[in-house]
């Protein structure tokens, strides 16, 4: 199996990726900051499934929202916009898994999202296969603060420009490296300890495996549509 992560940002300079074949054991084959939509797609395309960190698709009610405003209409915005600023998934992280993750309606994410949604439709031009935004297929929405909550490690304070978020950067490659057995070139394995991106990208591609073999949080059934639309993030599944 291989499996590709990215953690994309609205341009290629400070976008993650990696690629990780998984037989017969763990090997980083690829890792790089500064991936354009040409090798992403590549890697997407290639692999056997895709993990990305980046909303998918935008909350429902929102869509409607800004429908019915553009029409000339009165979507009747209420008091309380969590409906609005917030997706199925992002609620269900939040209240199950205790971190809320951003508001792809009404963070600067939104903008990282629309490049987003651009990868979504060249990486199915290019597969003949349109994305499954549930990730039921080849891409699956990843989100790498919550699967190292998921794996007991600490995922805040490691993207600063400090020496302890330097080193706390360092500490977390080095566990998540041993905790998945994955052979990295020394290049690779310096990228990861010291650029955030590609660290993210890494755990993007772990991930993507999980979500393979049935080691993450699918939507349930009641949401299953939803995700289709919206998107869904797998996180792992936290084992006792």
């Amino acid at each position: 199996m291989l499996t590709a992560g990215v953690d994309l940002a609205s341009q290629p300079a400070r976008t993650g990726l990696c690629v990780i074949t998984w037989d017969p054991a763990p090997r980083c084959v690829e890792l790089t900051v500064g991936a354009g939509d040409d090798a992403i797609v590549a890697a997407a395309a290639a692999a056997d499934r895709c993990g990305i960190d980046v909303p998918l698709g935008w909350p429902d009610d929102f869509v409607a929202a800004v429908a019915e405003h553009h029409a000339g209409e009165d979507p009747g915005i209420p008091d309380d916009t969590e409906r609005l600023r917030l997706r199925a998934t992002d609620v269900w992280v939040w209240k199950h898994r205790g971190r809320r993750p951003l508001s792809v309606s009404t963070d600067l994410i939104g903008v990282t999202a629309l490049r987003g949604v651009r990868l979504q439709n060249l990486v199915a031009a290019h597969t003949g296969e349109p994305i499954d935004r549930s990730g039921a297929g080849l891409v699956a929405e990843t989100y790498p603060a919550a699967a190292l909550d998921a794996w007991a490690l600490p995922a805040n304070g490691y993207k600063r420009r400090t020496p302890a978020s330097r080193a706390r950067l360092a500490d977390l490659a080095a566990a998540v490296i041993d905790r998945f057995e994955v052979a990295m070139p020394a290049a690779a394995a310096k990228l990861a300890r010291t650029r955030h991106d590609a660290f993210d990208a890494l755990v993007c591609a772990i991930v993507a495996r999980l979500v393979a073999n049935g080691g993450t949080e699918p939507p349930p059934p009641h949401l299953a549509a939803v995700a289709r639309r919206e998107g869904w993030i797998h996180v792992p599944i936290v084992v006792p």
